[in-house]
């Protein structure tokens, strides 16, 4: 089930950023914007705590990453990050076993 922005209710979402007076134009502008603020806000919380590397598509990454490693479904991961089709979040979802896969590799090969 896809959320409609028109129909969502303020507990439906995580971060509620969109009101009832953007205008459809506008839709993706205003969401990019307050993604770059969020990151930028993400960015110094992270350097705080040491964790510099955080960002939106960071805590997306580590969301949908421990949902797979906590056996919740495809279709369900799918629907919280808003991919059109099972086969785009399982492709989402391989990369980052891939880039664990490399990481290993490059520990136990180098020296």
């Amino acid at each position: 089930m896809r959320l409609d922005k028109r129909s969502a209710l303020p507990d439906d979402v995580v971060f509620p950023i969109l009101s009832a007076d953007v205008d459809g134009d506008d839709y993706y502008d205003v969401i990019k914007e307050k993604r770059n603020t969020l990151n930028r806000t993400l960015g110094r919380v992270g350097k705080k705590i040491g964790a510099p590397d955080s960002s939106f598509y960071s805590a997306r990454h580590t969301y949908a990453t421990r949902s797979k490693r906590k056996c919740v479904p495809t279709s369900a991961i799918q629907d919280v990050l808003g991919h059109s089709t099972e086969q785009t979040t399982q492709a989402y979802l391989g990369s980052f076993e891939d880039q664990v896969i490399d990481a290993y590799d490059e520990m136990l090969f180098s020296d």
